[in-house]
C-alpha cells in the first residue's frame, strides 16, 4: 500500500512552482495578458496539487472527488491560455462579451458532465488499486475523450491567435 511518493513530489513541486509564478507576476506590460498567465499559472497549480491529493488520497470516494475537481481546473486552463494568448496578441476577443459567455456556458457544460459522471458514468470508471502501489485507476470514456479534444482545440486556437 506504498504511495509514489516521487510522483506525489512531483505535482507539489509544479504546483507551488506554478503558485509561486503566479504570486510573483511576470514583466508583461500589458494587464490583460499578466492576468491570464496568472490565471493560467494558478490553474494549472492547482491541477497539480489535487493530482497529489488523488495519489495520496486513502480512500476511493476521496480519491474520485479529487480526480473530478482537477479535471474541472484542467479543463479551465485552456480559456485562460485562450484569455492570455488574446491578450499577449494584442487583439481584443478576450473582452468581447459574447466570446467570454459563450466560453463560460461550455466551461459549466463540461464540468456538468464531468461532476455528474458518478451518476451516468460515460465520463470514466476509477478503481482505487494497492498493488504494487496505491493509486486510482482510471477508465476514460467517451465524454473523456471528447472534452480532452476539445481542450486541445482550443488550446490550438491560441497557439493560432499568436503565430498569425
Amino acid at each position: 500500500m506504498a504511495v509514489s511518493w516521487w510522483l506525489v513530489g512531483l505535482f507539489v513541486l509544479s504546483g507551488v512552482t506554478c503558485f509561486a509564478a503566479a504570486v510573483r507576476g511576470s514583466r508583461l506590460r500589458n494587464d490583460d495578458a499578466r492576468r491570464g498567465l496568472r490565471w493560467l499559472l494558478s490553474l494549472v497549480g492547482a491541477w497539480g496539487f489535487l493530482q497529489a491529493g488523488v495519489l495520496v488520497a486513502g480512500e476511493e470516494p476521496t480519491a474520485v472527488a479529487l480526480y473530478i475537481l482537477a479535471l474541472t481546473a484542467g479543463f479551465a486552463t485552456p480559456f485562460a491560455w485562450l484569455y492570455f494568448a488574446s491578450a499577449y496578441a494584442g487583439l481584443e476577443y478576450h473582452r468581447r462579451r459574447p466570446y467570454r459567455w459563450g466560453g463560460a456556458a461550455l466551461y459549466v457544460a463540461v464540468v456538468g458532465l464531468k461532476v455528474t459522471n458518478p451518476v451516468h458514468g460515460l465520463y470514466f470508471d476509477a478503481t482505487l488499486r494497492t498493488e504494487p502501489a496505491r493509486r486510482l485507476v482510471v477508465e476514460e470514456g467517451a465524454l473523456y475523450w471528447g472534452s480532452l479534444a476539445l481542450a486541445y482545440a482550443l488550446s490550438a486556437v491560441g497557439f493560432y491567435l499568436l503565430y498569425r
